[in-house]
C-alpha cells in the first residue's frame, strides 16, 4: 500500500468517524449514551471508546510495530461524550 492511499484512507475513517459523532452520537441522551446494550462491548459509550483502541492498534501496525500489546483505555473512565471524543 502507498503512502498517498494510507493518508486517502485515513481522511476518509476520520470524515467519517467526525459524521457519526456529529449524526448520530451528539443528539443521544446522556441515558441513551450509557445504556447497557446486549451488542459488542456493550454501551454506546464502550463501542465509542473501543473505536480509537483499535484505531491506535491499526497505527502501530502501520508504523511496523508487530509486538506491541494492545494498551486498551477503559470505558469506565470516559462517564461523557466529550471525555471520550
Amino acid at each position: 500500500m502507498q503512502a498517498d492511499e494510507i493518508r486517502s484512507l485515513f481522511e476518509y475513517h476520520m470524515a467519517l468517524n467526525r459524521r457519526l459523532w456529529d449524526e448520530c452520537i451528539v443528539p443521544l441522551t446522556d441515558e441513551q449514551f450509557l445504556q447497557p446494550l446486549d451488542y459488542s462491548v456493550g454501551s454506546i459509550r464502550n463501542q465509542m471508546v473501543h473505536m480509537p483502541n483499535v484505531d491506535s492498534n491499526w497505527f502501530e501496525l502501520f508504523a511496523g510495530d508487530f509486538d506491541s500489546k494492545p494498551n486498551f483505555l477503559n470505558p469506565v473512565y470516559f462517564s461523557t461524550r466529550e471525555k471520550v471524543r
